[in-house]
């Protein structure tokens, strides 16, 4: 089945993903829309995904499920999972796995989530053997296991409908499951980024429980067991910039999407700021204005 989404917000964007809850934060007002295709079968789904607007992204892998990421389009700048990024680049990300990234205007790729057990049927009937589900951030090395399924995922960004053809399917999955064959050791550097990206994660965490639109720093610290200077390297490693100006890019983000959900009739801009934690409305409406090309009191207008 083949469905294609184009989404100007950020929690449209969020949900078009199939098979991952992203959790994404706009950062700037963009070019355009999102445009996102995805193709399933009985066996994984494809997600092609081009973007419009620059963003930070983070997510967890869930149990029972492998990611292949194929960078298809890098922006000047992009990076990704710490790395910098380069067309054809393929990544793996395995279950419980997290990934957290800077996402630049431009960036294009194709994720294949493919359930763990598919991968493991399609390596015993090929006689390969089972895949090694190591945690890695780094691209998976140049072999010819890889160079096949870069190809066949490039195949697939360019004409998706062909996966609904099942030999083209079945290719697909073998070749996945030949990189899990075996995809290295894991490098020194590859370690130091899990750990810079757990940091963040873990703040994140914090945010999401405490209910904190604006968290101090010494409870990002305290909560990611790390000095105020780790933390902010850390959020600029991952995306690319320091905690305080993400946490302030997330709270008008939530702004937008409280405005989009309210009714005019019932509801004004200041009390919804208020709710997400914004008491200086002057100051939120001249920043909500450079990320969103419009003032707060328009999106609000809009859903009359």
């Amino acid at each position: 089945m083949l469905s294609e989404y184009e989404v100007s917000e950020v929690d449209e964007l969020s949900t078009s993903i199939a098979g991952l809850e992203v959790d994404y934060v706009r950062t700037d007002e963009g070019t355009g829309p999102n445009r996102v295709t995805v193709a399933e079968t009985d066996d994984f789904v494809l997600s092609l995904g081009r973007m419009g607007f620059s963003a930070t992204a983070n997510t967890e892998i869930p149990d029972g499920l492998v990611v292949f990421g194929l960078i298809t389009r890098a922006a000047s700048g992009g990076s990704w999972c710490g790395t910098e990024l380069d067309a054809g680049q393929l990544f793996v990300l395995t279950p419980g796995t997290t990934f957290a990234a800077f996402e630049p205007t431009g960036l294009a790729g194709t994720l294949l989530s493919v359930p763990v057990d598919a991968l493991a049927n399609a390596g015993a009937e090929l006689g390969i053997g089972e895949p090694l589900l190591r945690r890695s951030v780094q691209p998976v090395p140049r072999r010819p296991e890889m160079t096949r399924l870069v190809a066949d995922l490039w195949s697939a960004t360019t004409q998706p409908e062909l996966v609904e053809v099942v030999a083209v399917s079945e290719a697909i999955l073998a070749s996945a499951a030949g990189v899990l064959v075996d995809i290295g050791g894991q490098p020194l550097a590859a370690t130091r980024r899990l750990d810079r990206r757990k940091i963040v994660m873990d703040c994140l965490e914090y945010v999401e429980s405490s209910g904190s639109n604006h968290p101090a720093m010494r409870d990002l610290c305290r909560a990611s067991n790390a000095a105020s200077s780790t933390v902010r390297q850390a959020f600029v490693e991952v995306f690319d910039m320091p905690p305080t100006e993400y946490f302030q890019y997330r709270q008008l983000n939530e702004l937008r999407v409280e405005l989009l959900r309210a009714d005019a009739h019932d509801e004004t801009v200041t009390r919804i700021a208020h709710s997400v934690g914004l008491m200086h409305l002057g100051r939120t409406s001249a920043r909500y204005r450079a990320l969103f090309g419009e003032a707060p009191s328009e999106t609000l207008l809009c859903t009359v």
